[in-house]
């Protein structure tokens, strides 16, 4: 998606609009906002997930999953 793994970490799930296709950021250095699209294969997992929690991503353990998949720095 062109993330940084902090902001993946952070995305919550009102940052993702997805009937426009579009994730909201902030540049940490910046503060300036910008978009990203969601491309077609990064649609089709996030829009059967789940609402469930605030945030996209699940923190266990302090390592962040999606779909059993550990993602680290």
């Amino acid at each position: 998606t062109g993330l940084r793994l902090g902001d993946l970490v952070r995305l919550a799930w009102t940052d993702c609009d997805m009937q426009r296709r579009l994730i909201k950021v902030r540049a940490s250095k910046t503060g300036k906002l910008h978009h990203l699209p969601i491309n077609d294969l990064l649609f089709s997992h996030l829009d059967p997930l789940p609402r469930h929690h605030r945030r996209v991503l699940a923190i266990t353990d302090g390592a962040a999953s999606y779909v059993g998949i550990k993602l680290h720095e």
